[in-house]
């Protein structure tokens, strides 16, 4: 089994994949970035975990996310192999995105372990209303893919 620290930036990395709803009238930064408001529901698509060399994709995860324009909430069970129970992984926090409507950088905070404090980027396909959320807190390095209900 591993620690509960992993499962809980696992989960945190989930409500960082929401994909993008819309842009907000935020303060524009000298590069011409914008902080965007990701508010919106989201279904998880994909979860990999790994390390900056590369990821593994977790087969049978399932989760949910609830974005407002600075805050997380997430839902994600991981499945193990039997006979170990899935791994249920509940988080909020706050979150940043600074960029444009289709890519940038990404932050988050967990509000439950402040120790899990997520870095990294995103991209949003508007085609089919997936945020990729590539982060990585703790030296673990976490591709989340979700979709807009």
């Amino acid at each position: 089994m591993q620690p509960i620290r992993r499962k809980t930036v696992v989960l945190l990395n989930l409500v960082a994949l929401v994909p993008f709803l819309a842009c907000s009238d935020s303060t524009e930064p000298e590069n011409g970035d914008t902080q965007q408001d990701f508010t919106g529901s989201y279904t998880l698509v994909s979860i990999a975990q790994g390390t900056q060399a590369g990821v593994i994709n977790i087969p049978g995860a399932t989760g949910s996310a609830t974005l407002t324009a600075t805050d997380y909430e997430v839902s994600l069970t991981l499945p193990q192999l039997p006979p170990d129970p899935p791994i249920t992984i509940d988080d909020e926090g706050t979150y940043s995105a600074m960029g444009s409507a289709t890519a940038g950088s990404w932050s988050q905070q967990s509000s439950l372990d402040v120790s899990l404090q997520y870095s990294g980027t995103y991209t949003y396909d508007t085609a089919t209303e997936q945020l990729t959320l590539d982060t990585t807190a703790l030296g673990i390095r976490t591709v989340l893919v979700l979709e807009k209900n």
